[in-house]
């Protein structure tokens, strides 16, 4: 499996959780790890950041460089 992506001159970062009058997610990716600290870390150490709010446990939300938010969820 490929993912692609494109760059768009005029981004601008999607906020969440989804506020009105602001940019909205346009894509969600939810990767299932079997270490969830050990997958945060790493996504940590590639640049990615911990959002703020969190919701589910056994799930990490994160916000990778470009402000798209994805989740690392532990698989059981």
């Amino acid at each position: 499996m490929f993912l692609y992506s494109q760059t768009e001159p005029g981004y601008v970062p999607p906020v969440w959780p989804a506020s009105a009058g602001c940019q909205r997610m346009m894509m969600h990716l939810d990767f299932a790890v079997s270490d969830l600290e050990s997958a945060v870390q790493h996504a940590l150490s590639c640049g990615a950041k911990l959002a703020k709010t969190q919701y589910l446990d056994g799930v990490k939300v994160c916000i990778d460089p470009a402000g798209h938010p994805f989740c690392l969820c532990e698989r059981k």
